[in-house]
């Protein structure tokens, strides 16, 4: 199962330079994969990383080195999901929309609640969704 996944970079003007799209997977707690930019010209940028159901976030440390030469590695990245409104933050709209969803077992925004994409929705998906609560907005 995989994740389309979204990686804008931006200069250090905060202008946007090239978004790229990719597919990532949730493999042993952390989702991994590989985002085509193109031909970037060397520099130093900052990323934002987002996906469906997941809030924008800024990959740390915030400026990078990318090279169009070789494969560039960015460090890990926390994505904190649980955004089914899609208004990246985490509300308590989106609490109570999952947590219906998780009684009934039975409701419109079941994929989006798969967080660790094993295709079932269950309490490990109810517990990664209480982890992302303690922050409430992306970047």
């Amino acid at each position: 199962l995989s994740r389309k996944m979204q990686v804008t970079l931006f200069d250090v003007k905060n202008k946007p330079v090239v978004t790229g799209t990719g597919f990532i997977r949730y493999i042993d707690g952390m989702f991994r994969g590989i985002i085509h930019l193109g031909q970037v010209p060397n520099g130093t940028y900052y990323l934002k990383i987002m996906s469906e159901g997941t809030l924008t976030t800024s990959v740390l440390p915030i400026f990078q080195s990318i090279r169009n030469d070789r494969l560039n590695i960015i460090p890990p990245v926390v994505l904190h999901q649980g955004d089914i409104t899609a208004d990246n933050a985490l509300t308590l709209e989106d609490f109570n929309i999952a947590l219906v969803c998780f009684q009934d077992r039975k409701c419109d925004e079941a994929e989006l609640l798969d967080f660790n994409d094993d295709e079932k929705t269950d309490i490990t998906d109810y517990n990664l969704l209480l982890q992302s609560f303690w922050k409430y907005e992306g970047d």
